[in-house]
This record gives structure tokens, C-alpha cells and sequence, in this order.
């Protein structure tokens, strides 16, 4: 391949627009209306938590599945399907939404029992399908292309130290970890 040509790629591929941005990301919500990103696990039933594509501008698949952190105790029950989907969101789905769909898209909504259990700061969160070829969450946007997308968390009895709206809270043996590969 001549240079002209490498030269030429590099130059498509650095000023197309960012895939990042285009594919958005896969919330998990307490509510339908996708502004409720905690819940308390207080042992009192079934409770819903809704799967929500956010910030797309135009998305026609994705692939994901939604995994719990340290502490989660919930059960899951089930889920139901506002999109067609092969898989699960336990261990790993497909989602073709039928046609090119603007954010919000509402994915599913699944079902836990909670005992009561769960510890603070405790989440579920959106990560890559174990099938997925890329190893990410995988978007496939209106064009076919495939991007990479975000998941986020939903958090469980948040005490205020694991604010909502962090895709990846921080964790307090975190800083201890960093902290002990500088000690002396």
C-alpha cells in the first residue's frame, strides 16, 4: 500500500466523528422515564429496573448484558422485551430495535427479588457481552457500522459516598490500593 493511501486512512479515520459520542450508552434506571438511578433493596417484593438507550442519536442493535457488583443480593425473576431480543441480560443479548431509533429507547424491564440484603453502595451494571466479537458493548448504529458504547450503573442503597451519575463509582479499597504502590 502506498503512503498516500496510509496517509489518506489515517486522515478518514482521525476526522470521522467520534463513535463514542454516536453510540451513546446503555442505562439501567428505577424508573421508565429513565431519572431514577438508585434503588433500596429493602426486602419488600419484586422490584423493576428498566434498560434504557440514551444519548443516540440514531441506533439500530446493540449487545450487552447486565452484571451485579460486590454486595448485590437481589434474585433475578424475568424479564420482558420492548425490542426483539436473542439472549438475556443476565448472560449476555442481542437487542435489533426494528428500525433506526433515537434516544430514549426503552430495552427492557427485568425483575429482582429483593431480600434486604443488599449492601450500601451495591450495584447492577450494563458490561460487554461475553459473545461480544469487540469485548465491549457493542452499537450498531444506522449506517451499520459498529461502535463501541457505555453502560452504566444503577446503584443499591446509596449512602451518599456512591453518588448517582458516575458510570463507575469509586470504591474505597480503590484508594487504598493506589496508595499502597507508593508506600515505602
Amino acid at each position: 500500500m502506498s503512503k498516500a493511501l496510509i496517509l489518506l486512512a489515517l486522515l478518514v479515520a482521525v476526522s470521522a466523528p467520534g463513535a463514542f459520542a454516536q453510540a451513546g450508552y446503555i442505562g439501567l434506571y428505577a424508573d421508565e422515564a429513565g431519572t431514577e438511578c438508585s434503588v433500596a433493596d429493602q426486602g419488600t417484593g419484586q422490584l423493576n429496573v428498566y434498560v434504557i438507550h440514551q444519548a443516540v442519536s440514531g441506533a439500530a442493535v446493540t449487545q450487552w448484558r447486565i452484571a451485579p457488583g460486590a454486595g448485590f443480593t437481589m434474585t433475578w425473576v424475568g424479564e420482558s422485551w420492548s425490542v426483539v431480543a436473542i439472549g438475556d441480560t443476565q448472560s449476555g443479548a442481542s437487542a435489533s430495535y426494528g428500525s433506526c431509533l433515537g434516544s430514549p429507547i426503552l430495552l427492557a424491564t427485568v425483575t429482582y427479588l429483593s431480600h434486604g440484603t443488599s449492601t450500601p453502595c451495591s450495584y447492577l451494571e450494563v458490561v460487554a457481552d461475553p459473545a461480544s466479537s469487540s469485548g465491549t458493548i457493542e452499537v450498531v448504529d444506522c449506517s451499520s457500522q459498529r461502535l463501541t458504547g457505555v453502560g452504566s450503573r444503577l446503584l443499591v442503597n446509596p449512602d451518599g459516598t456512591c453518588p448517582c451519575g458516575q458510570a463507575n463509582p469509586a470504591q474505597d479499597t480503590d484508594w487504598g490500593r493506589i496508595k499502597a504502590m507508593y508506600a515505602n
